[in-house]
C-alpha cells in the first residue's frame, strides 16, 4: 500500500469521525427529544380517552348500555373529567334567541351560539342566510379545575335559565353547593352587536387556585353565501385589531397562520359581505390565528381559528365582558 492510499484512508476515518462527533445530538437536545415524546404520549392517551368517552356516550344515546358498560362509562368519565363527570352527560337542547335583525340557535351542549341566521339577507341562490353553523363552529372556554383537570365547555351541558328580560338569555353550568358558571347573552333591537359576559359564583372550590384568565377556542368554517367564488376569496379574510392601533389581516390568498402576543381588542372572521366579530375591551392576549382555504367543491369558502387568553375572575365579584357582533 502506497504512502497516498495510506494517507487517504487516514482522511477518510478523521472525517467520519469528526461527522459522528459534529452530528451527536447534545444532552440538551436529547432532553428536548424526550420532552416532546412525552407530550405526544400524553397527547395520545388523551385522544384515546376522548375517542371512549364519545364511543360510549354514543352507545348511551342510542340505550344499548348495559349495567356493566354504563359503570365502565362513570369510571371513564370520572377518571377524565372528575367533579365535572356529572355536566358531560345530557341531551343537547336548542332553543331560538332573536331580535328584528337576526335569529340564532342556542345550544345547551357547551352553552353557545350553534347558529345565525341573517333575517333581512339572503344567499344568492336565494336562500336564507346562515353565517355559520352547529356542524361547522365551535366555542369552548378552557378550565383548570381544582383537581388538576383540564375541562372544556363545549364538552359540557348547560341549563337554561329564565330571565325576566326577553332580551337576555343565560346558559348556566350547575357545580356543587350552588357554585356556578353563567354564560349570558343580551340583544338590543335592531343592532347586530351582542354581549355575551362571564360569570361566576364560587369558582374558587371548583377551579384551580391560580385561575386569572381562561383560554378561548373560537373555530368557523364561512359558508360560500354568493355565486362568484373566486371574487369572494378575495374578500373573505381574518381581519384583526391591535389595542390602540391598526386593523390586520391574515393573507386571503393562501393558507395562513399568525401567533400575536401583543394584545387584540377583537377578531373578525369575514366572508364577502358578512362577518363574525368577537370583541373584548379588556383585550384577548397569548393569541393563535389561522385561516385555510376550502376547496372548491365545498360548500364553504374558508376555515377561520382563534385560540386567544382572556381574563377571568373565578370569585365572582367581577364578570368578564365580551361581545359579538
Amino acid at each position: 500500500m502506497d504512502r497516498q492510499t495510506v494517507i487517504g484512508f487516514i482522511l477518510i476515518f478523521l472525517i467520519l469521525m469528526g461527522s459522528y462527533f459534529f452530528n451527536k445530538p447534545t444532552a440538551a437536545q436529547l432532553e428536548e427529544a424526550r420532552r416532546q415524546d412525552s407530550i405526544a404520549m400524553i397527547q395520545a392517551e388523551l385522544a384515546r380517552q376522548e375517542a371512549l368517552v364519545r364511543e360510549a356516550m354514543e352507545q348511551q344515546n342510542l340505550h344499548q348500555l348495559d349495567a356493566q358498560q354504563q359503570e365502565n362509562l362513570d369510571i371513564q368519565l370520572n377518571k377524565q373529567f372528575g367533579a365535572y363527570a356529572a355536566l358531560v352527560k345530557g341531551e343537547n337542547q336548542h332553543y331560538t334567541f332573536e331580535n328584528d335583525l337576526m335569529e340564532l340557535t342556542m345550544a345547551s351542549k357547551g352553552g353557545r351560539i350553534a347558529s345565525v341566521r341573517l333575517k333581512d339577507y339572503v344567499t344568492g341562490d336565494s336562500l336564507p342566510l346562515i353565517l355559520f353553523d352547529e356542524e361547522t363552529s365551535e366555542f369552548a372556554m378552557t378550565l383548570i379545575t381544582h383537581e388538576s383537570r383540564v375541562v372544556r365547555t363545549s364538552d359540557l351541558f348547560f341549563e337554561k335559565v329564565e330571565s325576566a328580560n326577553p332580551m337576555e338569555f343565560i346558559f348556566r353550568l350547575n357545580m356543587a353547593d350552588n357554585n356556578h358558571l353563567d354564560f349570558v347573552y343580551t340583544l338590543q333591537p335592531d343592532n347586530y352587536m351582542m354581549n355575551f359576559d362571564v360569570r361566576g359564583q364560587g369558582l374558587e372550590n371548583m377551579l384551580s387556585m391560580g385561575t386569572n384568565s381562561v383560554d378561548i377556542d373560537w373555530n368557523v368554517k364561512m359558508r360560500a353565501q354568493e355565486r362568484g367564488r373566486k371574487f369572494a376569496n378575495r374578500y373573505a379574510m381574518l381581519q384583526y385589531k391591535y389595542e390602540g392601533d391598526d386593523v390586520e389581516k391574515l393573507s386571503e390568498a393562501k393558507d395562513s397562520h399568525k401567533d400575536i402576543s401583543s394584545r387584540l381588542s377583537w377578531v373578525a372572521f369575514k366572508d364577502q359581505f358578512f362577518a363574525a366579530v368577537f370583541i373584548n375591551k379588556d383585550g384577548f392576549s397569548s393569541n393563535e390565528l389561522s385561516s385555510q382555504m376550502e376547496s372548491e367543491q365545498s360548500p364553504y369558502i374558508k376555515s377561520y381559528m382563534m385560540r386567544s387568553q382572556a381574563a377571568f375572575n373565578m370569585r365572582g365579584d367581577r364578570e368578564a365582558n365580551f361581545q359579538f357582533y
